[in-house]
């Protein structure tokens, strides 16, 4: 799903680990779909947790509006100090967590 954070992601980068793994085209489309439910699960975690709580509902119901505004990682700027850094971060940790996963599948 594209998302108003998908730039911070290197989706290329998860897709040719994917790749890599032998799956059959199905396996490989429902594994993507996974990780990206997973991605997405933890980048929305990684701004909850940061963003004041008063402002949860508010975020929530925008991105559920449109996961895609461009409004909504301004909103975020202006209420958590480096928010893009942070959400790098979470997904480069994700990345490396599903690689892992990966790589421990194939032994």
């Amino acid at each position: 799903m594209k998302t108003f954070f998908y730039s911070l992601i290197n989706y290329q980068e998860i897709s040719t680990a994917v790749t890599k793994a032998g799956l059959s085209p199905q396996e490989k489309k429902k594994i993507l779909k996974l990780i990206d439910e997973i991605i997405l699960t933890r980048m929305i975690d990684g701004v909850l947790e940061k963003l004041p709580t008063k402002h949860h509902e508010t975020f929530l119901e925008q991105y559920l509006k449109n996961p895609d505004d461009k409004k909504l990682m301004e909103f975020l700027k202006k209420e958590i100090d480096q928010i893009e850094s942070h959400l790098k971060k979470v997904s480069e940790k994700t990345k490396q967590e599903i690689f892992e996963d990966i790589r421990q599948s194939l032994n």
